[in-house]
């Protein structure tokens, strides 16, 4: 599981590297004066330098230790955090064109890296506890 998520964290920051390459270039063919679709872009981007940064880090904190339950959760976790993501990658594609402020996509993303880095931490927390 520690390559994986080593593995993802590289393919996220190839990603980020990529996103702000597609940037520079202007390559979403954005005007100076489109400051809301530009916003929404560079938000995205560091979106997805944040999962991305995440991801290796998590690693450390694997314990193989972890039975049960619990083992259930770190591996539930840590496959939201790769969904996390795809869906960052994705979204940052998708939701800025639209112009929405709504971004659907972004959000569920970001409520998942929530969601996954909450029961990382709890599981960490517990088996902290556990230990003594």
């Amino acid at each position: 599981m520690k390559k994986i998520l080593f593995r993802l964290g590289v393919m996220g920051l190839v990603a980020f590297v990529g996103t702000g390459l597609y940037l520079r270039w202007n390559l979403a063919g954005l005007s100076a004066d489109d400051l809301l679709r530009r916003m929404m872009f560079r938000a995205n981007h560091i979106y997805i330098l944040l999962s991305a940064l995440a991801l290796p880090a998590l690693r450390f904190g694997l314990r193989p230790s972890v039975h049960g339950r619990r083992r259930q959760v770190q591996w539930g976790a840590t496959l939201l955090y790769g969904l996390t993501v795809v869906g960052l990658i994705a979204a940052f594609f998708l939701d800025p064109p639209t112009g929405s402020l709504q971004r659907d996509l972004t959000r569920f993303a970001l409520i998942g890296f929530l969601i996954g880095m909450a029961a990382q931490l709890s599981i960490l927390q517990l088996e902290q506890r556990r230990r003594g």
